[in-house]
């Protein structure tokens, strides 16, 4: 059976998270969510977004959903402000078992060497009360992926190759923690929005990203368009009177 991986981009919709140089929290941290999930997607583990748009949830929400799924490992994305520079990565201050800490350290490992690469600090592996922390019931960890509010460090946010990296660099922390494997040669999402439209589905990708800009089509919104499934006539009404309100607020502008 595989694994089953909830990755939480921090912040979004009406919480901006952090600002600094030009950049806001919540877009830099979905940009590397759906990194590492499509990275991670290679393994086989079964990836779920807690966001894969620009939308407001609680910290409960986010827990909940993990919880509910009963998820067998939770990370959270952050970026970080304050003046420093750098990455760190969390733990729940609280007792956290032995998985919690393997997992965190390989996550660590790769990824404060990544920063290293590109001469920016190891802040170190530190503890603390936080939500997402405290209340997922599966072992968890947080990062803080450099400072937004340090122009170092935000260059280098604003570059998306360096994004992309940092993103596989993370995804091979948590493969290499939880014992995952990545298998060669394995598609890569093409979508903007949907980490399982993959290479091989080009033809469709304008449409189906037109679609979800629209608000017609939204897959599961956990990320998934689920591409190879069914439409049933329930799904099939909503579609079309989605459509046709689109429609009509066109023609009424």
């Amino acid at each position: 059976m595989s694994q089953t991986i909830v990755i939480d981009a921090g912040h979004g919709g009406s919480d901006s998270g952090a600002l600094g140089n030009g950049l806001r929290e919540k877009d830099l941290t979905l940009t590397i969510a759906l990194g590492v999930a499509n990275f991670l997607r290679q393994t086989g583990a079964d990836i779920r977004l807690i966001r894969s748009t620009d939308t407001t949830l609680s910290l409960t929400q986010r827990t909940a959903f993990a919880n509910s799924i009963g998820a067998d490992y939770y990370l959270s994305i952050h970026i970080n402000a304050g003046g420093g520079t750098g990455f760190e990565s969390y733990l729940w201050s609280g007792p956290v078992d032995s998985t919690t800490t393997r997992v965190r350290d390989a996550i660590h490992q790769k990824t404060a060497a990544y920063f290293a690469s590109f001469g920016l600090r190891d802040r170190g592996k530190k503890t603390a009360d936080f939500h997402v922390l405290r209340e997922s019931k599966m072992p968890a960890c947080l990062l803080e992926c450099g400072f937004i509010d340090n122009a170092t460090d935000a260059t280098r946010l604003k570059n998306s190759s360096f994004l992309e990296g940092l993103a596989k660099a993370i995804g091979q922390g948590v493969a290499t923690g939880l014992g995952l494997t990545v298998a060669p040669g394995e598609p890569a999402q093409i979508s903007k929005y949907f980490v399982d439209v993959v290479k091989g589905m080009e033809h469709a990708v304008p449409h189906i990203d037109s679609l979800f800009e629209k608000g017609i089509i939204l897959g599961d919104g956990k990320g998934h368009f689920l591409p190879k499934n069914t439409v049933d006539r329930l799904t099939l009404a909503v579609v079309v009177d989605r459509a046709i309100e689109y429609i009509l607020s066109q023609i009424n502008k």
